[in-house]
């Protein structure tokens, strides 16, 4: 179903349920929020209202936010608003979150919850849950206050799954693939889902391995899960020991909670495990961190690419942070590219058509591009406070991970292996 065809519950839970802010110079914040929000065609104004499109909701007031937490893996909005014919306001919960923790929040679970966003998983989709409740009033706003965000969470109404679309980036692929040729491994590290984490790895060809195994908990008993469910092995020692290693059949991908499992209790077998794990998936910022720190522990040499403030400890921690922009560096002015395109085709006029004794036209017009070239890469980027360039030793300009792969190579030519 479109975003425009979903009900006005699920509609109203994305209008108010995010972080955006409304400045002078338009809406600040994460851009899979403001693209949902463009999407639905709602408005926000400065003072925190959202205004529909005409006739399809009352105007909502975003009165009380309850912040994305990398803990509790959600962030719930108290939005206010009135109906027709009545001064008095109401009051409503609006939450979003991972689907797992949702799940737990609901007065009533549809029969198909759990298949379906595990099926949407399985195929890369990053899958949010929508909730809400109208809370009972009249209220305060000490009453609101007052209320904690336990109580605000709590017997909500189930308003569907929000599927967002992050594509994978064009050169990613081909970059990964020569660093691992290269003899480098590469690690994933995400607070996504694992399935979703699972499929992107699949993309993007992080293992040779065919299937993958994820650390589940199964009744308070851990075991090792294909991501169709059709294979199942203890979590047992005996499966690091000598010429019986899991990761020579399989790739492995270890949930936070998994790794907080490992860390608490079989630290040997964590010891043994964490150079062989491909995908981190759920991870919390501090479990990014002891990632890295535990790899370095461990004789490895580490590279962290990050791109958001939940990856800020990794980055410091690691030999080589490197920071990448969220967003892509302004496009160059049509101006410039015009005079770029007219330059490119002024040179080659002139070297190929142009006369042969006259070579200062040929050096002038290569020395006007060469001019402008130089001018577009010192473009400064704006960084701005809260991304992960504010905690990284290096940041790159493009949203890619072109720079580490140049990283290697420059530095693989200095003897310095980069994991």
């Amino acid at each position: 179903m479109q975003l425009s065809d979903a009900p006005i519950e699920s509609i109203q839970v994305l209008a108010t349920c995010h972080s955006l802010v409304q400045l002078d110079d338009g809406i600040v914040g994460d851009p899979l929020e403001k693209a949902t929000l463009k999407a639905i065609k709602w408005n926000l104004t400065k003072t925190d209202s959202m205004i529909p499109r005409k006739g399809q909701s009352p105007v909502l007031k975003i009165v009380q936010r309850h912040h994305f937490s990398s803990a509790l893996k959600r962030m719930s909005v108290v939005a206010g608003y009135t109906t027709p014919g009545s001064s008095e306001i109401n009051y409503m919960t609006t939450v979003k979150g991972a689907p797992e923790i949702i799940k737990n929040m609901l007065s009533s679970i549809p029969d198909n919850y759990d298949s379906t966003y595990l099926s949407l998983s399985r195929r890369g989709a990053r899958v949010l849950a929508l909730g809400y409740r109208k809370l009972p009033g009249p209220l305060s706003s000490q009453d609101l206050r007052e209320l904690t965000r336990e109580e605000l969470e709590k017997n909500l109404i189930f308003a569907g799954f929000v599927i967002i679309s992050c594509p994978l980036k064009p050169d990613s692929k081909a970059v990964i693939k020569e660093i691992v040729n290269a003899s480098h491994s590469v690690v994933m590290i995400t607070g996504d889902n694992p399935l979703t984490a699972c499929h992107v790895s699949r993309e993007l060809h992080f293992t040779k391995k065919s299937i993958t195994l994820i650390l589940t908990s199964n009744n308070g008993e851990w075991i090792w899960e294909s991501v169709d469910r059709k294979i199942n092995l203890p979590l047992e020692i005996k499966n690091v020991s000598r010429n019986n290693e899991i990761w020579r059949e399989y790739a492995l991908c270890v949930t936070g909670e998994g790794l907080t499992y490992l860390k608490d209790n079989e630290r040997e077998l964590l010891r043994k495990l964490l150079p062989h794990i491909v995908i981190f998936a759920r991870c919390e910022p501090k479990q990014k961190e002891f990632i890295i720190v535990s790899l370095q522990n461990l004789g490895y040499t580490t590279l962290m690419c990050g791109d958001g403030t939940n990856d800020v400890g990794a980055l410091k921690h690691a030999q080589v942070g490197v920071a990448i922009l969220s967003s892509l560096p302004e496009k160059v002015s049509a101006e410039k590219q015009d005079n770029i395109k007219n330059e490119h085709n002024i040179s080659n006029s002139t070297i190929t058509n142009g006369p042969r004794n006259n070579p200062r036209v040929s050096a002038n017009t290569r020395a006007r591009i060469q001019k402008i070239l130089k001018e577009l890469e010192e473009q400064s980027v704006i960084v701005k406070l809260g991304d992960a360039s504010i905690a990284a030793p290096f940041t790159s300009k493009m949203s890619s991970i072109q720079c580490s792969k140049s990283y290697c190579i420059q530095y693989s030519n200095n003897s310095i292996n980069i994991n």
